[in-house]
């Protein structure tokens, strides 16, 4: 069974996702927050095998989801566990700063049903370097 893990910045975004990955066979645990330098451990001890990142999580005095992701790419133990932004920043510049992170994919939620953005996660899964 596969593991995800969801960082999701509205709970009921995170909901509606966590019911469709178990509905598809995956293991889901579900964060609101990133904090500096604990998403590293967190990921570590959770071992997921795809990462589910919003970008738009608050910052405040925690990291937004670029500095988590750049984070996670940077640190050995967790740079091979694909992730993909799932978010409803979709002008240019979140594109272009997300891409630049070394996340696999760049989705925006208005572009795609939650049901197909499930899909695109078990189809990463299931390339060879994955």
């Amino acid at each position: 069974m596969p593991k995800v893990l969801m960082f999701a910045n509205k709970p009921s975004d995170g909901e509606l996702y966590k019911e469709l990955f178990l509905a598809s066979g995956f293991e889901v645990r579900k964060f609101h927050s990133y904090e500096r330098p604990y998403v590293v451990d967190l990921v570590v001890m959770e071992q997921p095998d795809i990462l589910m990142c919003d970008v738009a999580l608050g910052k405040t005095e925690k990291i937004d989801g670029f500095q988590a992701i750049r984070l996670l790419k940077a640190d050995t133990r967790t740079q091979r566990i694909p992730i993909v932004i799932v978010t409803d920043m979709c002008d240019v510049q979140s594109r272009e700063a997300g891409m630049k992170t070394g996340a696999e994919k760049f989705l925006c939620s208005d572009e795609h049903t939650p049901r197909e953005i499930v899909e695109i996660f078990k189809n990463i899964l299931k390339t060879p370097q994955f």
